[in-house]
């Protein structure tokens, strides 16, 4: 039996309603005087955990479509 994973990826536009406000988030929380790098370092966590959360939560809401080859 062979599993085929169709659409393994959500639409561009789920990532974005996901990592957008996320962003805007960390806006509010880092003060405005914060070192490039930790800006950097919360930009780049907040943009993988983000994807990371949409990937799982899609691939776990996708059904799996099997097919048996001979």
């Amino acid at each position: 039996m062979q599993t085929i994973q169709s659409n393994r990826w959500a639409p561009w536009w789920v990532y974005v309603l996901v990592i957008a406000p996320a962003n805007l988030g960390k806006q509010e929380l880092l003060p405005g005087d914060a070192s490039w790098w930790l800006v950097a370092v919360s930009t780049a966590t907040i943009v993988a955990l983000g994807i990371a959360a949409v990937t799982a939560v899609y691939r776990a809401s996708t059904p799996v479509r099997t097919s048996e080859t001979r």
